[in-house]
Parts: structure tokens; C-alpha cells; sequence
């Protein structure tokens, strides 16, 4: 239940600076549109694999995305824990199609980040937050369609907010985040 992408860099303090997907962005700006949070997510975090490149585990990964600016999630390890339990229980996403999608190799740096100690508590300490998003995602009008985010793309996240009755909770107490870990090819796609 870890996003992909986003294992420290070698030499980089997990715990530096604050969350990469700033909360402020779409908890205290949610007139921004969801295309413009996927931007500015992707701004913040380079490396992130989409469809084009990979397209048959890329829409999971953008999903995935979509799902941290619609709920209103950081990448700090308590959000990423939260973003996952808002996907498993206030989106169509099945528990096995999620499974498949952690399964991914490109998670794989992700794990080994979160075997230290200083990423797994706050990780763990979501599971008091489980009972909220369960309650709030059961209170929801409808599931967030996980697989066609992008036709939301051009609407604004208050929008949907409204439209499916999300409720998102307040920033991650903790700033530690999860640095991304750049692959080689990413760099040579820069522009």
C-alpha cells in the first residue's frame, strides 16, 4: 500500500522538508481542477510512471494519483497510508486489482524505504485514521470511479468533492516524506 516513485533518494533524509504534494494545495485551493493537481503532483514528485509508459500497470499509477489530489493527500508515509485506504474503500478499485498493482516491481524500493523504523510508524499510525475514512467513504453519494479520472480532469477538485460527497481529512501530522527515487530513463525524457 505504498505509491510508486517515491523511495528516498541514496543520501536523503527521509525526514527533509516537508510533504511533496503540499495539503494546501488541494485542501486549502480546491478550485484548482484535478488536471491542475495532477500537474502540480507530478511537478513535485519527477519519476512518476504513467500509461504512456507503461499501459498496462501506468493507469493504476495515475490513478493512484488522482486519488491523492481528490482526497486530498500528501505523500508524507501517514497520507500514502491514507491515500490507500481511500482507494480500497471509497473507489471502484478492487481489493485484487490493488493487490496486483503492489505487487509491482516498481514498489519494490518503496518497501525496503518503509523497513526502517522512521517510515513504518507513521505508516502504522494510520490505522487510527481507519475507522474515519471507512465511516466518511460509506457516507459518500457515490464511489470516486478510480479508472476514469481523466474525464474529471478539466473540473474543479470542489467540485467533485461535492459531486461524490468526499469529505477529506486535515494534513498528515507528520512531514516526513518519501523522497522519489528518479530512474535513469526519467532524466533522459526531461526536457
Amino acid at each position: 500500500m505504498f505509491n510508486h516513485m517515491h523511495a528516498p533518494a541514496a543520501g536523503t533524509p527521509a525526514s527533509a522538508s516537508g510533504p511533496l504534494l503540499d495539503p494546501a494545495l488541494t485542501l486549502r485551493a480546491p478550485a484548482l481542477t484535478l488536471r491542475e493537481g495532477m500537474i502540480a503532483h507530478r511537478a513535485r514528485v519527477p519519476g512518476l510512471i504513467t500509461a504512456d509508459d507503461d499501459p498496462l500497470i501506468g493507469p493504476l499509477f495515475e490513478g493512484h494519483d488522482a486519488c491523492h489530489v481528490v482526497f486530498g493527500c500528501s505523500t508524507a508515509p501517514l497520507d500514502e497510508a491514507r491515500v490507500d485506504l481511500w482507494t480500497l474503500f471509497g473507489t471502484t478499485m478492487t481489493v485484487r486489482r490493488y493487490t496486483a498493482y503492489l505487487t509491482h516491481p516498481a514498489l519494490a524500493p518503496i518497501y525496503a524505504a518503509f523497513m526502517r523504523w522512521d517510515m513504518a510508524l507513521p505508516y502504522l499510525g494510520s490505522l487510527a485514521d481507519t475507522p474515519r475514512i471507512w465511516s466518511r467513504a460509506r457516507a459518500m453519494i457515490r464511489p470516486w470511479d478510480f479508472d476514469a479520472w481523466s474525464r474529471w480532469a478539466d473540473v474543479p477538485v470542489e467540485e467533485i468533492r461535492a459531486t461524490f460527497g468526499i469529505r477529506v481529512l486535515g494534513p498528515a501530522a507528520s512531514h516526513a516524506t518519501i523522497r522519489p527515487r528518479v530512474p535513469r530513463e526519467a532524466l533522459d525524457r526531461a526536457p
